[in-house]
């Protein structure tokens, strides 16, 4: 089979980047050709390294909606007998666009993954978050018919690359009806579930509590909008007075990152520890660390959940997304905080096991064992059954 990606930005260190390279690599490895065009340029020198063998990457233009890019992908496509194209961006229908238009005449199946729910995208997070600040009257009303025309954009999109492709992958079942009802599909038939699969190999990792640190962790893109790392912060400022021993590591980077780090100056908020930029998996986090943090508005799946309960990682995650109770059972292998998000609720969970060294190890070893549900060998078998 050959089979082509069409990622946002490839090579890259972003989750939707890493499953595209996940997929591809396993892919490979079971046989296939794989090739890969991505829209937009790298973002680090050297990241070359980190594209798995075997496959070809391919860039394409700027702007996305253009002829040469339909013409790149089209030579791509009849060239190498491609045989099925898997959009990742299906959220943009420019995108749905080129791909259905490169294909057109061939046999070329086109899949389209959604990497989020329906009816939450980052720029109806910003929308909603400009309406919540309006002051006057005259702003109130402006934004709100932004907002209304975010969400027609959204719904519109949605229903034209559902109506193109020959199927449109969701993260979890949960997100089934959300999209049907929000861009008010008619029928559904061409949907399917398919869940990420856990991307860092735990291979010689064995749980030993004894080794473990007193450290709460976060790995992710520091964004004021999607992924809220200051609600972290702001929960952790509250209480590491009575904690003394534990520690605050933040590992990743993003337009966040420095409103966080003088945020924790000038409140003199003690054991913040940023890490920064990884170029490596960040395995060595997951080995030390306890408890996992997530307290993100805007989800997809949340691979860096698996990735640190695979490592005896308890996860406390604001339960903002349907896909986060495919993850988590509630209690027994992580805490999900409840809508709308609250401060008082994210320290409750953590405080709990925090205190209860216990607790930990036993929600631990749980997390352990439900990480091995989302192994790579499940997922692919899922990804060949609609290829």
């Amino acid at each position: 089979m050959n089979i082509l990606f069409v990622d946002k930005r490839f090579p890259n260190y972003g989750g939707i980047a890493m499953v595209t390279s996940m997929l591809s690599r396993q892919f490979v490895a079971d046989g296939h050709q794989v090739f890969v065009a991505t829209l937009l340029p790298k973002l680090y020198d050297g990241i070359e390294e980190i594209i798995p063998k075997g496959v070809t990457v391919i860039e394409l233009d700027i702007p996305t909606w253009n002829i040469k890019n339909i013409r790149k992908l089209r030579k791509i496509i009849i060239n190498n007998n491609i045989d099925v194209v898997i959009n990742q961006w299906a959220l943009h229908p420019e995108v749905a666009y080129i791909c259905n238009r490169a294909r057109k005449g061939t046999k070329c199946k086109l899949i389209c993954e959604l990497h989020g729910a329906a009816d939450t995208t980052k720029m109806i997070i910003e929308r909603n978050d400009k309406l919540k600040q309006s002051k006057s009257v005259l702003s109130k009303i402006v934004n709100s018919v932004k907002l209304w025309c975010c969400h027609t954009i959204t719904k519109l999109s949605v229903r034209y690359v559902y109506g193109i492709c020959d199927y449109y992958v969701l993260l979890s079942n949960g997100f089934i009806p959300e999209l049907v009802k929000y861009a008010g599909l008619k029928e559904y038939s061409k949907v399917r579930a398919i869940g990420n699969a856990i991307s860092i190999s735990s291979e010689g990792f064995s749980y030993d509590y004894n080794k473990k640190k007193k450290q709460l962790l976060y790995v992710g893109r520091m964004d004021p909008y999607n992924k809220r790392v200051d609600r972290i912060i702001e929960a952790w400022e509250q209480v590491y007075r009575d904690y003394p021993d534990w520690s605050l590591e933040l590992v990743g980077e993003g337009p966040q990152l420095p409103n966080l780090k003088q945020y924790v100056v000038r409140n003199s908020i003690e054991r913040v520890n940023f890490h920064g930029f990884q170029k490596e998996p960040p395995r060595n986090y997951y080995e030390d660390a306890q408890v996992l943090m997530l307290t993100s508005d805007l989800e997809g799946f949340g691979l860096v959940i698996i990735e640190a309960m695979q490592f005896g990682v308890v996860p406390v995650v604001y339960g903002s997304y349907v896909a986060v109770h495919d993850i988590i059972e509630d209690g027994k292998d992580g805490f999900i905080t409840s809508m709308p998000y609250s401060q008082d609720n994210t320290i409750e969970c953590i405080r709990k096991l925090m205190d209860d060294e216990s607790l930990r190890q036993k929600m631990a070893h749980a997390a352990i064992e439900k990480a091995k549900r989302f192994s790579l060998e499940k997922i692919k078998k899922e990804w060949y059954s609609i290829m």
